[in-house]
């Protein structure tokens, strides 16, 4: 009964794959989507790996709003390897070490799925933004990056920085990145 309820929450999920900052409201996320760009710069149509982009000194001012997850295949799935600080604050547990599935389950482990792939499948930057009334995080801002391993065209690894706004009491006014 419980998944139920949950099941009929409108996130208002809006989602797109970006090609510039301008797609990108969080100040935060867009200067994470410049450095990811940057190491793309000579070849546009290429997926970064760690490497090109100097993770993680290239991103130092967005370490604790960063997840950093290991992409599996067959079947695929998504092991945390990093989880910044602030994020581990803002949803209550570190699963650095764990698979996504292990940590979360239901209707949101299927968002967040759904949004891990597309990044990987489309080998794109996807930026999106929903809600989550249920929990104390009220609304996520989130960009997945793709990073392949060097050597090869194979996705091995997805960053994902999210900017969280929650009150455990109420919606929080958020606009522009910023808690009103």
């Amino acid at each position: 009964m419980e998944n139920n309820r949950h099941a009929l929450i409108d996130y208002q999920l809006k989602s797109l794959t970006v090609t510039d900052t301008t797609q990108i409201r969080e100040v935060l996320l867009r200067r994470v989507f410049d450095v990811w760009s940057s190491a793309r710069a000579n070849n546009p149509e290429q997926v970064p790996t760690r490497e090109e982009m100097n993770l993680p000194f290239s991103i130092s001012f967005a370490l604790p709003q960063v997840v950093l997850f290991q992409v599996e295949e067959n079947p695929r799935r998504y092991l945390y390897r990093l989880q910044g600080t602030e994020h581990v604050h803002n949803i209550g547990k570190d699963s650095t070490g764990t698979y996504m599935h292990q940590s979360f389950s239901g209707p949101f482990y299927e968002l967040i799925l759904s949004l891990n792939n597309a990044a990987v499948d489309k080998r794109g930057a996807e930026y999106s933004t929903f809600y989550t009334p249920w929990i104390s995080v009220q609304k996520y801002a989130r960009l997945a990056l793709p990073l392949r391993q060097s050597g090869t065209e194979q996705i091995t690894q997805l960053l994902i920085v999210a900017e969280l706004a929650f009150d455990r009491n109420k919606m929080v006014p958020y606009k522009d990145g910023i808690v009103q």
